[in-house]
């Protein structure tokens, strides 16, 4: 009875492994808010690319172009999911900070025949408000009114 020597297995995972994670990545950083989830993806994109180029390298695997391709896939993810998050959350801000600082709708209300009464020790105000949207575009108002003395107070 001869033993035959048995040619090792090939070991694939981490490249194929590697690609997978690259690419699931991808689709996560085309998504605002979501870069984090390829920013991860991508890293482990490129340690498991990494470790399959090595595995290549040592003859322990077939797919060192899969691995390398991966690993290149893998950083550009990263880098993607975090420049397209940066900017959704820049964009939210500033969108957030223009909210009722439409300077085109100052003009807009105005407020006339302005009262006061006192009743029973309370005071009420009282004014017409009106508001008139000079734009094209739709506007959100919000009229605060403060009523002051002679003296300044309020």
């Amino acid at each position: 009875m001869t033993a035959s020597a048995s040619a090792p297995a090939v070991r694939n995972g981490f490249g194929i492994t590697a690609l997978v994670l690259a690419l699931i990545g991808l689709v996560f950083g085309f998504v605002p808010l979501t870069g984090f989830l390829a920013l991860i993806l991508g890293a482990l994109a490129v340690l498991f690319g990494l470790l399959g180029m090595a595995r290549a390298r040592r003859g322990e695997a077939t797919n060192r172009k899969m691995a390398a391709i991966s690993t290149a896939l893998g950083a550009l993810v990263a880098v993607l999911g975090i420049v397209i998050t940066f900017n959704a959350v820049d964009q939210l801000g500033k969108n957030l900070q223009n909210i009722g600082n439409d300077p085109a709708a100052l003009p807009d209300v105005t407020a006339t025949d302005c009262s006061v009464t006192n009743e029973f020790g309370t005071s009420f105000v009282h004014a017409t408000v009106k508001i008139t949207n000079s734009t094209d575009r739709t506007q959100t108002y919000t009229a605060t009114i403060s009523v002051d003395n002679e003296s300044g107070v309020r």
